[in-house]
């Protein structure tokens, strides 16, 4: 079957009727699954479910997960959906499930974030295919969450390769896969594909005289968690000492060592690239002979390079110690924007991972780089300056160290005694090879007779600048301005969006809000208005009601109350209900509700005697209600005195400061400890809080939490009960898959 040819799927059909221009990817996903065998799948994107729809129709055998959070999380949708409403993707969404619906357990929907959902699949994938958030930002850190997921062999896809208006697929795509030295092949309609190599790793050990130290060096090597396949290339460099007699003796040892006796001395660059030639890995680690190793921290760094699709990665800390590991004689700390070590850092920052040499870079990479500068003395920062300018910033990752010895021997120290300017002249030779990278005022220095005397010297006292070109290449962000060409055939409010769309986050945010969340629009109020003005003329002309008078001075416009369905808060109609049937059956001689909604309150006080807390007082009476003002992290209470109390939708908000209380980082944990602390034995708790795959704080409106959390939040109660709201269902059962919702629990202690 060609690959522009899809199969007719009904999928493919109603995908014809809203955008045909997407008809050839349907061929060419279709041709990549059965000339690889794909046999699981995820698809990163799903909008209509036109797509996975006619994947399970055309490869009958196929599992896919179909993975979009359909404006479910606000930040990702003002992202995402730009040209939507959050009633539109909930639409959306109904028109996906349904269309997915007959291919029962082979589809698998995960409604959530690309970043959510990754954690949720465990089983290997042979095919993924991106088609989400277009940005160059997105797209890239999708690559990197679902890299891993795929087996080696299987297919990493995704759509709108080189499409004019999303030129970001494209950039992120090419970076990723260059940093790792992968050709892109690309298919009809814009889709684009690698096959997944099996990948692995070289140590690179350049030694010289280091029969003292290198025993110590190689065993940190073999006390790594790595998930690959990895070797170890030791190149002496003719060494006057018993080092040459120990690598035979460690090559006995472990199999995984390759070695090189130099029968004459290359110098310390030369013989580093000469190691690194005869190396093999993927992913390429330097580590100098006297330096140690922390402990399983290696994967860190080749995940780091996989996640964020860069091309070299450090630790975050240089530990200096001398003799005894435990000799700490200091460190360097790496904190950079970002967690990047780009040229503006370079040239910024004289206690650097270009400084220290010993980091994790892929060969691609080095190839780009074009390896270490062949001159002796600052071959280090040769190579550092080579990969950040060869757009290779390196990637810090983060609470990750490793062990850096202090000695008064070794390479650079035999090559800067033989002549102490040689640093300088380096350093002024390694400038040079970038010199556009400079501003004008940086390149006459550098030029200069004078730079190779104190070149070195040039870090430390900040005296270098950027030029605008090497400021791009670190990543500076250029001022907001709207002179961008707007896509053609959109209404106003798209056109609009579009905007929103390149707008800062926190400007996006705040235009967003005010132009579409208020609803309705402008022109949406004045057709409401209208038509309310119609309404009044024709009632005024039928209405022979003499009992009422009908004047406009009178006029009290409700313009947003014809929907077809009733509008209410799924979350609160479920909780309230759940909590107010709990209490009506438990019939206690007195409850105590500590934050929850008034309107709650005042119904379950007609049916037990209620006393309501809260640090906002309530200026009404009624029977059987009485109110007390106070904090629920000081609650005017004994220990062990309550028999019965509820908090529904409050202690996710403790410590936010979004109802005038104090900040507290720890504000939730302290609320349950202080009711805990009031709650008698035996006594019944009602809560509702908010449930996430991973605790979250969105920053001031509420936490979330982990199931697991909570239930170690309110140990040692007993848990008698929990149910949980997705959207507009009440279930029985915790659903990670569903991502956020809000969980009820009845506990008792």
């Amino acid at each position: 079957m060609p690959e522009n040819l899809p199969t007719r799927t009904k999928g493919y059909e109603e995908s014809l009727k809203v955008s045909p221009q997407w008809a050839p990817s349907y061929g060419a996903t279709e041709f990549l699954i059965k000339k690889f065998n794909v046999k699981i799948a995820a698809e990163i994107g799903v909008a209509r479910g036109h797509h996975s729809a006619h994947l399970l129709e055309a490869i009958p055998d196929l599992k896919l997960y179909s993975i979009n959070p359909w404006g479910f999380y606000l930040k990702e949708h003002l992202a995402m959906y730009g040209y939507h409403t959050l009633a539109d993707d909930e639409k959306i969404y109904q028109q996906a499930a349904e269309m997915l619906k007959p291919f029962g357990q082979r589809s698998k929907i995960i409604r959530s974030t690309s970043a959510r959902a990754a954690p949720l699949i465990t089983e290997p994938l042979d095919m993924i295919f991106i088609d989400a958030d277009h940005t160059y930002e997105s797209v890239k850190r999708d690559i990197g969450l679902w890299w891993d997921k795929v087996k080696v062999g299987g297919i990493i896809s995704g759509h709108d390769y080189g499409h004019s208006h999303q030129p970001g697929v494209k950039k992120a795509v090419d970076e990723y896969f260059g940093h790792k030295g992968l050709n892109i092949n690309q298919a009809a309609g814009s889709v684009w594909w690698i096959e997944k190599p099996a990948e692995t790793l070289s140590y690179i050990i350049p030694s010289y005289n280091a029969d003292s130290f290198l025993a110590e060096t190689v065993e940190s090597i073999f006390r790594q968690n790595l998930k690959i396949p990895f070797e170890v290339i030791i190149s002496d460099d003719h060494s006057a000492d018993g080092t040459q007699e120990l690598i035979k003796k460690l090559a006995g040892e472990h199999r995984e060592i390759i070695y090189f006796l130099n029968e004459k001395s290359l110098g310390a660059p030369a013989n580093r690239n000469f190691a690194i030639s005869q190396s093999k890995g993927n992913f390429i680690y330097m580590l100098d002979h006297d330096n140690i190793l922390e402990d399983n921290s290696i994967q860190k760094l080749i995940d780091a390079i996989n996640k964020r699709g860069c091309g070299a990665a450090t630790f975050q800390e240089l530990y200096f110690f001398k003799g005894e590991i435990s000799n700490h004689r200091g460190s360097w700390l790496y904190k950079y924007p970002d967690n990047l070590f780009t040229i503006r850092e370079f040239i910024n920052h004289p206690n650097s991972p270009a400084a220290s040499n010993n980091y994790m870079f892929t060969r691609a990479a080095y190839d780009k780089a074009g390896g270490y500068p062949d001159r002796g003395a600052r071959e280090n920062l040769g190579f550092g300056l080579r990969l950040v300018a060869t757009s290779t910033p390196i990637a810090i990752v983060p609470d990750t160290k490793y062990y850096h010895r202090i000695i008064s021997s070794g390479m650079w120290h035999n090559e800067h005694n033989k002549n102490p300017n040689l640093a300088h002249l380096n350093m002024a030779k390694n400038f040079r090879e970038f010199i556009d990278l400079f501003d004008e005022k940086s390149k006459k220095l550098l030029l200069s007779q004078k730079a190779e005397a104190e070149a070195d010297f040039y870090i430390k006292k900040g005296k270098l600048k950027l030029s605008a070109a090497g400021l791009k290449l670190a990543g500076k962000k250029e001022k907001f301005r709207l002179t961008f060409p707007v896509p053609p055939k959109l209404n106003l409010n798209k056109k609009i969006k579009a905007i929103i769309k390149r707008l800062p986050g926190f400007k996006k945010i705040i235009f967003y809000k005010n132009i579409f969340l208020l609803r309705p629009s402008l022109s949406k109020k004045i057709k409401l208005f209208l038509g309310f003005a119609s309404d009044f003329k024709k009632y005024r002309k039928i209405n022979t009601n003499k009992n009422f008078f009908l004047s406009k001075k009178d006029w009290e416009p409700r313009l947003y109350d014809k929907t077809e369905t009733t509008p209410l808060d799924a979350v609160y109609f479920y909780q309230d209900a759940w909590c107010a049937k709990k209490i009506f059956t438990a019939k206690p001689p007195r409850h105590y509700d500590i934050g929850s909604k008034a309107e709650l309150v005042g119904i379950i006080s007609q049916f037990v005697p209620t006393t309501m807390i809260d640090i906002r007082p309530i200026d009404l009476k009624l029977d059987n209600l009485s109110f007390i003002k106070a904090d629920i992290l000081s609650l005017p209470l004994k220990n062990g005195s309550v028999e019965s109390i509820s908090s529904i939708c409050v202690i996710e908000h403790i410590g936010l400061g979004r109802y005038g209380d104090d900040l507290s980082p720890y504000g939730s944990e302290k609320a349950i400890s202080e009711i805990k602390r009031v709650l008698a034995a035996e006594g019944n708790l009602y809560i509702s809080l908010p449930v996430d795959q991973e605790n979250t704080i969105y920053f001031n409106a509420h936490r979330a939490f982990t199931r697991n959390y909570i239930l170690e939040l309110f140990q040692p109660l007993k848990l008698v009960e929990e149910k949980y709201i997705y959207r507009n269902e009440l279930v029985n059962n915790y659903d990670k898959a569903k991502g956020f919702g809000t969980g009820l629990f009845h506990f008792q202690k």
